[in-house]
């Protein structure tokens, strides 16, 4: 029986939001990457469907569709190139293939009406919203690296006591829990003299847990650092408990608390996390509550949620948000994932509903629909059909068949744009006219049939 590998599964959902274009979580992508899919690339081949879109009335998004059902996407993520590139009924209209490594951001453009072209940077950057509505982007940064961290986490308190002896109190207890029973508990108190001298960074690590590294940047700890952990009889950590100061360079130092309980065994792997960290001077905090679960049925069935709220007060904002995700099967993935941001009482949801196939390890067929609200109303509506599945290699092709390279304001936006919607225009235009409404609707009928004409030749 085929099973999704959920982290992976959840990586591939974002991943076709970015490429659907919506905004919500674009930043994510290069993160979400390197996070969940180091075991190799990925490739997807998917289609559109509009189902709603601002100031578009029934006739204007059926006419829409009519053009986007001659329209395919294909994207791959390989090590550090990645690539989009559109086709109109299989003929390639253009394709962007970007590599980012330490040193530089280049991007190939091939058009297939007037050649290739060279550009530093990555033009997808250029075309992602700004402003007030994108913003969530921090938090779904820190989500990422929290889901990262859960597991190293797990082993990192659950092995605290073997670090850090002389400071371990061990003793016997008998406490019946939520994720089982304990019965030992073993109390850890850094003296605020050794955690000036950096004790806490030094635990860390020495636990070598890459994934902990985030902690550290800009990270420093004040005073008194306490852990109390509660483990099971066969040893399994059941539930992490921390308390201290801490705050990052530039930012108000923050009162820390952490409960954690957490479950580990073949059938069932649980998360409830609560993290408080109010400042120490004022009111500004940024509290986070998680939980996630994993579990598998007799039949082989596998149940994955994963939910949350962050709430979070700074000087010049005050903004809660909340996602849940419920996704369930074997062969075939159904669910929802639902993220929402409220800011000034106003509430911006989006809603992905998945219905995946499993078609081998890490192969997927279906559909994904994206819904995004404004308060109750439904502002834009995409649906996904394709299929998404491994890809082991993507290479940048070999020099000295360029058209030339785009510097200055030939790299910029608009000129990106003229040149990109160009060569799209051009293939779209050998449709059948019936199927180029959207096109035409408010272009008077002498000048269409220019433009028609002009692209015969």
């Amino acid at each position: 029986m085929k099973r999704p590998k959920w982290k992976r599964l959840i990586c591939i959902l974002c991943i076709l939001f970015v490429m659907a274009g919506t905004s919500a979580l674009a930043t994510t992508l290069q993160d979400a990457e390197s996070s969940f899919l180091s075991d190799g690339g990925m490739e997807a081949h998917f289609t559109l469907a509009v189902s709603a879109f601002p100031s578009f009335g029934k006739k204007r998004l059926e006419d829409l569709n009519l053009l986007l059902r001659h329209i395919s996407l294909h994207a791959v993520q390989s090590g550090s190139l990645r690539q989009l590139s559109v086709d109109v009924d299989g003929e390639d209209a253009f394709r962007l293939l970007t590599e980012e490594t330490v040193d530089q951001t280049r991007t190939l453009l091939d058009l297939a009406s007037s050649g290739r072209y060279v550009m530093e940077g990555d033009p997808l950057t250029l075309w992602r919203p700004s402003g007030e509505e994108t913003t969530i982007s921090g938090e779904t940064e820190e989500l990422l690296h929290i889901w990262q961290t859960l597991e190293a986490g797990v082993s990192f308190f659950s092995g605290l006591p073997g670090l850090c002896p002389e400071e371990a109190r061990i003793q016997k207890t008998n406490q019946k829990l939520r994720m089982g029973r304990a019965t030992q508990s073993v109390s850890i108190q850094l003296p605020s003299e050794t955690v000036k001298e950096g004790r806490v960074h030094e635990l860390i690590e020495a636990s070598a847990f890459p994934e902990l590294e985030w902690l550290l940047q800009g990270l420093s700890f004040r005073g008194k650092q306490k852990v109390q952990l509660l483990f099971d009889e066969e040893d399994r950590l059941l539930k992490a408990q921390y308390s201290g100061q801490a705050g990052r360079e530039e930012k108000p130092l923050r009162n820390v608390r952490l409960e954690w309980k957490c479950l580990r065994n073949e059938k069932e792997r649980k998360d409830e996390l609560t993290l408080r960290t109010p400042a120490v001077d004022g009111s500004e905090r940024n509290n986070w509550t998680m939980s996630r679960s994993w579990i598998q049925e007799e039949n082989g069935t596998e149940t994955f949620s994963f939910s949350g709220k962050v709430d979070r007060k700074g000087p010049d904002e005050k903004r809660v948000i909340e996602w849940d995700a419920q996704l369930s099967g074997a062969e075939t993935v159904t669910g929802r994932i639902v993220w929402s941001v409220t800011e000034n009482r106003e509430t911006r949801k989006t809603i992905l509903i998945p219905e995946l196939t499993a078609e081998g390890e890490g192969n997927y067929r279906g559909t994904l629909e994206i819904l995004q609200y404004s308060g109750k109303i439904l502002m834009t509506g995409i649906k996904l059909t394709g299929t998404v599945c491994d890809r082991t290699s993507l290479s940048w092709p070999a020099s000295g068949d360029e058209s030339g390279a785009l510097e200055g304001k030939d790299a910029e936006e608009p000129a990106l744009n003229r040149l990109i919607a160009g060569a799209l225009v051009q293939r779209l235009l050998a449709l059948p006219t019936e199927d180029l409404r959207f096109l035409s609707a408010e272009i008077p009928e002498a000048d269409w049939q220019q433009i028609l004409d002009a692209n015969k030749h």
